[in-house]
């Protein structure tokens, strides 16, 4: 097998680039993917030997689980087991699901930490006699593995918790990344990294004290990623850039809090997806909640972020998968986005991360979440055609719409943030039902008004409304003539801050 840095493939990759150049000049709405791509863009992250039957419950095809060096070889020159990562691969192979490992934490013997009995040894880069002993690990891993075609190293380098030297980037680049990459090119595998937390992006390292979400956020990340990746030409070892948090709704907010995420994403694709330094860009860790370390500054929520947690999902998942889909997808791996996390170990755990748990906790069992339930509807929904590409017409949903203004001081109209997707012959329509500012209830109107545009004059639409969460679906109006090319609708409102609606053309006529 050749390697993926050989000549031949080299070349390949270049030319791959300029059809990635030639295809992004075609218009949006004829950049359709086949469904088997939007599938495997669902991942989840930590599914357990014991979990992995709940992937098809929770809509995900990938999982992303931790694979740690320490755990599997406690002392120098000593035999790896391999025990617990055997059996998490069996049980992946038997259920369908590709299972991403991360490769991280250090055995206290290879660490730079002095104090080898603190937790926090294992978060320390490799000494650099300790170097060839993580690639040996690495390449045991690769071998043992076949079957994981994507590797990632490391988790979230840029924060010190998970990586604490002098300079985090050259600590990781140098004794990890460019180490790690090697074998697993050798090996005809591919790399993800740098698994970058988006949370607490940095101009210097380390940071006097983190700073909470700004406008200036994205900004900040791309400068940092930007060093990260040109740093030793890091770029040229990763096949697959890996952030974490990136808020997937677009729509900036008046908040001091409130910013779009997507920039980011922009950047990625603009300076090293489209010239063909790099294959796709990957969320691995998406859906985090940290109300409850909210007064330690940890994370800034957006306003949004709240209850009800379902609401989370095709907020953080559908403006992420409707950009992919604008940006020249042509390979079923270039994009994804794993959900964190399935679920905590016990029902007495606490913390941060429970509340969008994709499974509840009992007493002696899981059970799927209404987040892990909305998470299945979300892949449904997208999933049910054979193809699946942005809506090429315009679809706006909010109040007002028609209205005439009376007085320079009418109320002007309410357009809430909205993604259309064709799914097949069919109209996807996903909007945000609120607006910080806004009380939506007091606007004196019957319901929400949807336009679609774009229709064809010769056509009846059926239209349904469904459910975010449990995906139950109840008809708006059957057989309904657009006027000219545009279907206007009025639907009546619920407490739900998502609207999923779906569009289906009846036969010709």
């Amino acid at each position: 097998m050749l390697s993926p840095r050989h000549p031949l493939l080299i070349v390949a990759k270049c030319v791959a680039g300029l059809l990635v150049l030639a295809a992004s000049s075609l218009p949006a709405s004829a950049q359709r993917v086949p469904s088997a791509f939007v599938e495997h863009f669902f991942g989840a992250v930590h599914l357990g030997a014991s979990d992995m039957h709940y992937a098809d419950d929770v809509g995900v095809r990938w999982s992303r689980n931790g694979v740690r060096w320490h755990a599997h070889q406690s002392a120098p020159d000593t035999a790896y087991d391999f025990t617990t990562s055997d059996r998490l691969f069996e049980s992946a192979r038997a259920h369908k699901v590709r299972v991403m490992p991360v490769l991280s934490n250090l055995p206290a013997w290879a660490s730079t930490k002095d104090d080898t009995s603190a937790v926090s040894v294992r978060h320390y880069p490799p000494t650099e006699k300790a170097i060839s002993a993580w690639k040996d690990y690495v390449e045991a891993i690769v071998e043992r593995h076949p079957e994981a075609n994507y590797i990632e190293i490391w988790n979230e380098p840029n924060i010190d918790w998970f990586l604490n030297a002098d300079t985090n980037y050259k600590a990781y680049v140098d004794r990890l990344l460019i180490p790690a990459a090697k074998v697993i090119h050798e090996h005809g595998r591919k790399v993800v990294a740098p698994s970058y937390t988006l949370e607490w992006p940095m101009d210097i390292w380390p940071p006097e004290e983190r700073p909470a979400r700004h406008q200036r956020n994205a900004a900040s990340a791309i400068k940092d990623l930007d060093r990260w990746l040109h740093y030793h030409n890091a770029w040229k070892h990763i096949d697959i850039v890996s952030v974490h948090y990136g808020k997937g709704d677009v729509v900036p907010h008046s908040m001091p809090y409130g910013t779009s995420m997507m920039p980011v994403y922009e950047h990625l694709y603009q300076n090293w997806i489209r010239p063909g330094r790099i294959e796709g860009v990957w969320n691995t860790e998406a859906g985090l909640t940290a109300t409850e370390a909210g007064t330690a500054g940890f994370v800034a929520l957006e306003p949004w972020e709240q209850p009800p947690y379902a609401q989370w999902v095709p907020r953080y998942t559908l403006p992420i998968l409707h950009w992919a889909l604008r940006h020249g997808w042509r390979t079923r791996d270039q994009y994804k986005v794993f959900w964190y996390h399935i679920a905590q170990k016990t029902p007495s755990e606490e913390g941060m991360l429970r509340r969008t748990n994709l499974l509840a906790t009992g007493a002696d069992s899981h059970r799927v979440s209404r987040v892990g339930r909305a998470l299945k509807t979300v892949s449904t929904l997208v999933t049910s055609a054979d193809s699946v590409g942005p809506y090429g017409g315009r679809v706006t949903v909010g109040f007002g719409l028609n209205d005439t203004p009376q007085a320079a001081n009418h109320f002007p109209p309410v357009r809430f943030p909205t993604y259309p997707f064709r799914v097949g012959e069919r109209i996807l329509v996903a909007a945000w039902l609120d607006r910080p500012g806004i009380e939506f209830g007091g606007q004196g109107q019957s319901g929400i008004e949807v336009r679609v545009e774009g229709l064809r004059a010769d056509r009846a639409y059926t239209v349904e409304r469904i459910d975010y969460v449990s995906g139950a679906r109840s008809l708006l109006a059957k057989a309904k003539r657009p006027s000219g090319e545009t279907l206007r609708l009025n639907v009546p409102r619920t407490g739900d801050p998502i609207l999923y609606l779906m569009v289906s053309p009846t036969a010709a006529e």
